[in-house]
């Protein structure tokens, strides 16, 4: 009896922790929140993509759907949703990860911007909140990401150009240092094309999807592979249903609209193509090669002052010449009248945006974004909200004004006059 209970007691335990499939009733009860705000169409939304939804954290297992704000604990076959999150659909096929015990989201589409962002949920206001970093930030995070250890690697990276202009590639690799969270520029690895795909995350493989070659990468070991998508019997149609731990489950359809489902064991791949494996090279920007150029860049360099404090000296005793001319045309003008300095008129594209909105009552994250300050911290962002609401007000008295949220007292919401 003891025996049976300790077996039960570990198979409890594995599936709490590593578990990356939601029960039937996790998943109705995730699309029922989904729903409420988005829509059935929202609901339908594919959950079970392993490490790209489920993060663990303090053996506690967090639930996150991409794009949205949403964060469940899941216990058993019950979930809690903890945050308070009111602002969702602009972080879209983002990293997600854990670190030092808290949930990170970096990167990510949505609102037509490809951001860089870092964000980490604050257990204490169940907000998320934007985390600074300093270095050389990628402009935009939207590709190829993954950690290991206390490093976040992305590459492959584009800004989506919304249908208007082309999408815009990043052919450089960045990493993170999540202790100085600090961000360095790589060299591109040159054994990898830029490929424009989407990355999904088993227990120990990164499986990046693309239309005729896809990479499988292994964190623990830095390696990947390059993988034929014929070979593997992946196509353009393919699409990814789901992940449990290291299997994918694709459909596929053929020219006949006929749809069939198979699975990709990564672990089975891995071991069948060890041999093809490569490492994975972030080599700094600048390399020691670069030392002699350096070199010839700064005798160049002194050799150009010399020459320009040569031609001072010359061009100085010109203007000596010159400075009794120059002081008998200065006795002639007419002292410089006041200058006006005149306050800049407020964007027209905001007043355009809140004219336009669809919607005539607006959270306060849903204005952040409309006053293009949702990027800022929450104190600057109070400041910079009011400043801004003030010079609108000034212009257009009617146009918007701040009440109470009937639903929850203690906040306020900001009603929109379209007609003004």
């Amino acid at each position: 009896m003891r025996l049976f209970t300790l077996i039960i007691y570990f198979v409890c335990a594995t599936t709490s922790v590593f578990s990356q499939t939601l029960t039937k009733k996790q998943e109705a009860n995730i699309r029922k929140t989904i729903s409420s705000q988005f829509g059935e169409e929202a609901a339908k939304y594919p959950l079970n993509l392993g490490t790209s939804n489920f993060c663990i954290l303090n053996k506690d297992t967090f639930f996150n759907p991409s794009g949205y704000n949403y964060l469940f604990k899941l216990s058993s076959d019950t979930l809690i949703r903890i945050d308070h999150s009111v602002f969702h659909g602009n972080n879209g096929r983002r990293f997600l990860f854990s670190w030092k015990n808290k949930i990170y989201t970096l990167g990510g589409y949505g609102f037509f911007t490809t951001n860089n962002n870092l964000t980490y949920f604050n257990f204490q206001t169940n907000e998320w909140c934007y985390e600074p970093v300093n270095g050389e930030t990628p402009k935009s995070i939207l590709g190829l990401t993954f950690k290991r250890g206390d490093t976040v690697f992305t590459f492959n990276n584009f800004k989506v150009g919304n249908n208007a202009e082309q999408d815009e590639p990043d052919y450089s690799a960045n990493k993170l240092d999540l202790n100085k969270m600090s961000w360095s520029i790589c060299q591109p690895i040159n054994d990898i094309p830029f490929l424009k795909g989407e990355a999904y995350y088993g227990n120990d493989f990164v499986f990046f999807h693309a239309k005729s070659t896809s990479l499988l990468i292994s964190p623990s070991e830095n390696k990947y592979l390059k993988l034929n998508n014929d070979g593997y019997g992946l196509s353009v149609n393919s699409f990814i249903n789901r992940i449990n731990k290291n299997t994918v489950e694709f459909s596929s359809q053929n020219n006949l609209g006929k749809t069939s489902i198979f699975l990709l064991n990564l672990d089975s791949v891995w071991v069948k193509e060890k041999a093809n494996t490569i490492d994975l090279v972030f080599a700094p920007k600048e390399t020691e090669n670069n030392n002699s150029w350096l070199k010839l860049i700064v005798v160049i360099a002194i050799i150009m002052v010399i020459v320009t404090i040569g031609f001072l000296s010359y061009k100085r005793k010109l203007l000596l010449n010159a400075n009794s001319q120059i002081k008998d045309s200065e006795n002639k003008i007419d002292s410089p009248s006041k200058i006006i300095i005149e306050e800049l008129p407020i964007q027209t594209e905001i007043i355009e945006n809140l004219i336009n909105s669809s919607k005539n009552v607006l959270t306060t994250d849903e204005l952040d974004y409309i006053l293009k300050i949702g990027h800022l911290e929450q104190d600057s962002r109070k400041l910079r909200r009011h400043r801004l609401l003030s010079e609108i007000q000034k212009k257009h008295p009617t146009l918007i004004t701040r009440i109470k949220d009937v639903a929850d007292r203690r906040r306020f919401l900001y009603k929109v006059e379209t007609k003004v």
